[in-house]
């Protein structure tokens, strides 16, 4: 058994023509007994979306720069969630703008953060 890992960007799909020609590939190396790990710096909502419009069958998929994998039916295997405390600290070294985590949901298995930057003057009215 092998394990053939691709990034999606500019390698897996440079053009339409490309990513067709690839599934087909990646199709019949899975039915010869492989796994087949696409990843991507996408999120998930962005790469699901691609995978659907091509139909690509995958056994992994990275999502976020590796970190969030899933497995062939999107069950999370590994998840490396980031603390509010990071985007406090973020917020600490910059005068110009602050962060702030509106809201934090899950859609399916998906833990999503929707993350806004607002102005000073916003922000500070929102402590207040």
């Amino acid at each position: 058994m092998k394990l053939l890992v691709s990034d999606y960007d500019l390698t897996f799909n440079v053009l339409d023509y490309d990513v067709k020609s690839n599934v087909k590939a990646i199709d019949r190396f899975r039915e010869n007994g492989n796994l087949f790990f696409l990843n991507t710096g996408r999120s998930y909502e962005s790469i699901k979306k691609e995978v659907k419009k091509y139909n690509i069958n995958y056994d992994y998929l990275g999502c976020c720069d590796g970190n969030l994998i899933l497995n062939k039916n999107n069950e999370i295997i590994f998840c490396n969630n980031l603390s509010r405390l990071i985007f406090y600290e973020i917020d600490k070294l910059h005068d110009d703008f602050k962060f702030d985590i509106v809201n934090i949901n899950y859609k399916g298995n998906i833990l999503e953060y929707e993350v806004k930057t607002l102005e000073n003057s916003l922000f500070e009215s929102r402590l207040h």
